[in-house]
């Protein structure tokens, strides 16, 4: 199976991004519908440090392919059916538990600045954590799609602040993406990504991937 995400906004001014609605067109295989974020997810951007660092794209694959490879790497190999080597035997479900903290460092995305002499660059990271215990052991099960790990990390580059790390501008920046954290999380149904939340941040591992 192909998946293939199509959003539209990409090919838009930032202002147009900014009217959106917040749902994104997805198409997997034959099937097409919109993925929208659970109610109260919202970005906290990392803005405040001067001179600020920005997520550059410059030397790396398209975006679109940086988040496809992203979930590719951070999902259960039967998300992706079409690389399956022949004779692996996956289930019929489309929802993948999340049991941990996952990790993907995409090559050549950098978090650059210029200090005024010089510019920096430094790679970053993505993290996903479930919500529960701070050791990314959730407290139950917590179940994803594909479509949530394309949208919410599309949400995160793509949508302006609050919604994403995005300016009017067009940078982008490190943060983090909080599932439902403007919702009540006790009424979440179990099981579900409310808690959950998408980091991109400096890598300081100083290994590849």
């Amino acid at each position: 199976m192909h998946f293939t995400l199509l959003i539209s906004a990409l090919a838009a001014s930032a202002s147009a991004l900014a009217s959106r609605i917040n749902t994104i067109p997805i198409t997997m295989s034959s099937k097409s519908y919109d993925w929208k974020p659970m109610p109260g997810t919202r970005s906290f951007c990392e803005t405040s440090i001067d001179p600020v660092w920005r997520v550059s794209f410059v030397r790396s694959d398209p975006i679109e392919t940086v988040i496809h490879n992203a979930c590719v790497a951070m999902m259960p190999e039967c998300a992706f059916r079409d690389r399956l080597s022949n004779g692996t035997i996956c289930s019929a479900t489309v929802d993948y538990p999340l049991d941990g903290n996952k990790y993907y460092k995409p090559p050549n995305v950098d978090a650059v600045r210029h200090n005024g002499t010089d510019w920096q660059l430094i790679p970053i990271m993505f993290v996903v954590r479930p919500g529960g215990r701070v050791n990314g052991t959730p407290d139950t099960p917590v179940f994803w799609r594909v479509e949530d790990c394309y949208g919410y990390l599309f949400q995160f580059f793509e949508k302006l602040m609050p919604e994403g790390c995005r300016n009017s501008e067009g940078y982008r920046f490190m943060g983090q993406l909080a599932v439902a954290e403007g919702g009540s999380l006790a009424d979440a149904k179990p099981g579900s990504l409310a808690g959950t939340k998408f980091f991109v941040t400096f890598d300081n591992t100083g290994g590849g991937d």
